[in-house]
């Protein structure tokens, strides 16, 4: 092989691959400032996130010295917090809101939206829901939304419960 043939072969490589990771290094500095925010939402309470996830355009964590509970998402470029101190929480419930399609290959599920519900101690508090995916504004398909609300509901339930023996 001749080093006209290792030269044009190495740029086709990394033109090949260049793009791949131009749009890994830009999602992962997205994901740092989103968690920044994160932080600093946690901050602003005096507390400390001990335990978070991120995915889409979605954050949940856990103060869980304060048992403090944080939530953001962004929408359409809006961005919406929640700040729930579970020691007024009751109870925590997955929400999966699906339809059934018919089909010639028979029926099938399709979720709409999915998320977390927190039901208060106060029975004239409203509940807050708290949404992991909403086909209106997430991609068509879920990627792992329900089985990290089921995650985080057991958490709160944990937090809850904990909150109970005190």
């Amino acid at each position: 092989m001749d080093l006209s043939s290792f030269a044009i072969g190495m740029a086709l490589l990394i033109a090949c691959i260049l793009p791949f990771y131009l749009m890994s290094a830009k999602n992962k500095r997205r994901e740092q400032e989103q968690l920044q925010d994160l932080l600093k939402l946690a901050e602003e309470s005096g507390c400390q996130i001990t335990q978070h996830d991120l995915w889409n355009n979605s954050l949940i964590g856990i103060d869980s010295t304060a048992n403090i509970l944080f939530f953001l998402r962004k929408v359409n470029g809006q961005a919406a917090s929640e700040k729930v101190n579970l020691a007024q929480v009751q109870h925590c419930r997955v929400e999966d809101v699906s339809r059934t399609i018919t089909s010639k290959d028979g029926n099938y599920s399709k979720t709409d939206q999915s998320g977390l519900v927190l039901t208060y101690r106060d029975k004239g508090r409203k509940e807050t829901k708290l949404e992991f995916y909403n086909v209106e504004y997430d991609s068509l398909t879920m990627q792992g939304e329900l089985l990290l609300a089921k995650k985080w509901a057991g958490i709160i339930a944990q937090a809850i419960s904990a909150n109970n023996k005190l």
